[in-house]
């Protein structure tokens, strides 16, 4: 009897090493919290935005995104997007690219990607100018005139690429993308996009990749690495897949 009760007792144990080792492999977790995305028909690639008014492509076929991401861990973590990957973040001038989502059809195959449809205007390297000089004023005033406006660009991009989130905390984001072709809202410009067969369903799943600490270091501040450091923060370097997916619906 009591060989049975040990082992049922050495069972249970080892369930539950494994259940923790789970939670350890997997802290952090993304969903989508959309019920489903939206995609203009486009017969005749990008010609066929021509006679689509920007306005009236803006209204109808922007679709709202939201997501969260919860870490199920008692660690605290820091986020660093990788926007070198065009993975971008919500932040106020730059909406998802079509490479942030994954899409998929019913075989599992994914849609292939059109070129770049438009490049910068002029509105847009006004505002790196404008950006230029504050982040001039800015850095030499905080003590980093021996810095690069190369460095300077980078640490302002990285203030806005970093998420912290701490144990058992639930972040909440919006965005939003266009489908077919996404749309800078600064410049007005269209960008890359998703060639789908429409004869096809297709679903899809939100992707964020993030930076290892060796990718970001040295475009930190000195108080920028004492807070990391002094509150225990782990960089998670992996790419996070959202856990659930949703459908791709077609519009006229």
């Amino acid at each position: 009897m009591n060989v049975m009760k040990n082992s049922i007792l050495i069972v249970l144990f080892i369930s539950l090493i494994s259940c923790g080792q789970k939670k350890l492999n997997n802290p952090l977790e993304l969903t989508f919290l959309n019920k489903n995305l939206k995609s203009l028909i486009i017969k005749d690639s990008v010609r066929g935005l021509i006679d689509i008014s920007m306005d009236e492509y803006n209204e109808k076929f922007a679709n709202p995104i939201q997501f969260k991401i919860e870490n199920k861990s008692s660690e605290r973590y820091l986020l660093v997007i990788d926007n070198a990957a065009k993975l971008f973040f919500p932040y106020d001038l730059e909406s998802l690219a079509p490479e942030n989502i994954l899409f998929f059809d019913e075989e599992g195959n994914s849609p292939k990607y059109s070129g770049t449809t438009a490049s910068g205007e002029m509105l847009f390297y006004d505002y790196l100018n404008f950006k230029d000089s504050i982040n001039k004023k800015f850095y030499r005033g905080i003590g980093y005139s021996d810095k690069d406006r190369s460095w300077w660009s980078i640490n302002d991009e990285l203030k806005q690429s970093m998420i912290k989130i701490g144990p058992k905390e639930i972040l909440y984001f919006e965005t939003y993308i266009h489908l077919p072709y996404s749309m800078n809202r600064l410049t007005g410009n269209w960008y890359n996009g998703v060639i789908f067969d429409t004869t096809k369903q297709y679903h899809s799943k939100l992707k964020y990749r993030f930076k290892a600490w060796e990718d970001f270091e040295e475009f930190l501040t000195e108080l920028q690495k004492k807070e990391i450091t002094e509150n225990n923060y782990i960089i998670f370097s992996k790419e996070l897949i959202s856990t659930n997916e949703i459908p791709v619906k077609f519009l006229d």
